[in-house]
């Protein structure tokens, strides 16, 4: 089965690179591909040259329009309709008309729009993005889409409320912002903290049917300040990334994250589950590899 596997990725390997090469060079071809969803689509999308044949600027990616800048890998990756592309598919099913939703760790906007269109007029989705520069083009996608049923904040949620140290993005990924920790290189810059709970509080929230997560690393501070809202089960489901190169570098296992949630009420379910098993009989190996966990709460269950 390995060899097969082997033999197989040996000849997708320079099939993706052919075909990311002709659809360099075609903007109609390269239209057509980021419209369809298939298995490999992914591997095609990284044979791409670096220059696309097309500019940066207003798009209409996945059914939605984006401000976007073809330079960024996330803004490029959704460019091309490859961003998060099983979460994507995922929630269409999952999140409900109606539901209120929360984004932490919005970016430019994927899920808080992607959030928006699932719950619908009658929904509800507080984005929350704490880059400034993210944020100025989270604010203009939402309003290039009308979505009226977003209201967002530009802060950073942290363990507790006060300024924080935060660390830019490059230039190539906005997605690397996150809250300095002895971190050198690249611009750190002061911005308004914030904890889950007071965020909740301040907002009026007083039901959460969703909640995404996204912040580098620092899932766990979002816990520490969220205690209350979190652990009284306000927050009915979340989707939270276990970001490997940054945990493990803090002796933080995938077992370890979560039993974080886990001694709040969540249990890990639908995505991912190989590896929340393998963490769970301790044959999970740290490698630096970033998963998006599912987690249910346990109110959920006491209401059936």
């Amino acid at each position: 089965m390995m060899s097969l596997k082997m033999s197989l990725k040996a000849f997708a390997t320079p099939f993706a690179k052919m075909t990311g090469a002709c659809l360099g060079l075609s903007p109609a071809l390269l239209e057509l591909f980021r419209n369809r969803n298939f298995r490999g689509k992914h591997l095609i999308a990284g044979s791409l040259p670096e220059a696309l044949p097309v500019a940066s600027g207003i798009h209409r990616c996945n059914g939605l329009m984006y401000d976007v800048d073809l330079a960024d890998q996330i803004q490029r990756d959704i460019y091309l309709g490859v961003y998060e592309q099983h979460e994507r598919e995922f929630l269409r099913s999952y999140v409900q008309p109606g539901w209120t939703c929360v984004d932490i760790g919005a970016n430019i906007g994927f899920y808080t729009l992607l959030l928006a269109t699932l719950a619908g007029p009658s929904g509800r989705v507080y984005a929350i993005e704490a880059s400034p520069k993210n944020f100025t083009k989270l604010s203009r996608n939402v309003a290039l889409n009308g979505l009226t049923q977003c209201v967002l904040t530009s802060v950073a949620i942290t363990a507790k409320n006060g300024a924080v140290s935060f660390l830019t993005s490059p230039e190539t990924n906005s997605g690397w912002g996150r809250i300095a920790g002895g971190d050198t290189g690249r611009e750190i810059i002061s911005l308004d903290g914030m904890t889950f709970d007071h965020f909740v509080s301040t907002q009026g929230i007083r039901s959460v049917d969703f909640l995404k997560v996204d912040i580098e690393g620092h899932e766990l501070s979002l816990l520490e300040g969220g205690q209350n809202t979190l652990g009284s089960g306000v927050v009915k489901r979340a989707l939270v990334e276990f970001c490997g190169y940054h945990m493990e570098k803090r002796n933080t296992t995938l077992a370890d994250f979560i039993a974080a949630f886990e001694r709040l009420g969540f249990r890990p379910c639908r995505l991912s589950m190989e590896k929340v098993e393998s963490a769970r009989r301790g044959t999970y190996s740290p490698k630096g590899e970033i998963l998006n966990l599912l987690f249910e709460h346990s109110v959920l269950s006491d209401k059936t």
